[in-house]
């Protein structure tokens, strides 16, 4: 995992009860470090939920229970950039031949592991950087035609 990556962990990574249920601020906050620490953000859906979380109502608990329908809401739109950039092939969820229970409390140690993903060093050739997902963002850039 990359070190911006890391640091936006750490928070969960000092609960050590893994089976400690969520609640949905947590979810909250490690998708805000989460898409404030990968390059170009998760996309415009996730900028959008996380723009949205940023008004309050009387409606909004934080502290309401996290499920794992809507754990897999939120991770959803990093998985769609690392499928994209080619560093992970599907969603992890979607591998099980026993679907989860989208309704059942989600724990400290899933939300632990749906974001524990790895970026992996760039392609030197496409990203000057080094930065796999900037040179995917390029690389489409340039299949549109934008910045050319």
């Amino acid at each position: 995992m990359s070190h911006s990556l890391t640091t936006a962990m750490s928070s969960f990574r000092a609960n050590g009860d893994d089976f400690a249920p969520a609640n949905q601020a947590q979810l909250k906050n490690i998708a805000k470090a989460m898409d404030a620490k990968l390059e170009g953000g998760a996309g415009v859906e996730l900028h959008i939920l996380v723009n949205s979380w940023s008004s309050s109502s009387p409606q909004t608990n934080d502290f309401a229970p996290l499920n794992i329908g809507q754990l897999k809401n939120v991770v959803r739109p990093f998985y769609d950039r690392l499928i994209a950039a080619g560093l992970a092939t599907s969603y992890p969820w979607s591998a099980s031949s026993n679907p989860a229970d989208d309704f059942a409390a989600a724990n400290i140690g899933q939300v632990k592991n749906l974001f524990s993903f790895e970026i992996t060093p760039g392609n030197v050739v496409d990203d000057p950087l080094g930065n796999r997902l900037a040179a995917t963002q390029l690389a489409g850039r340039r299949a549109e035609g934008v910045g050319l």
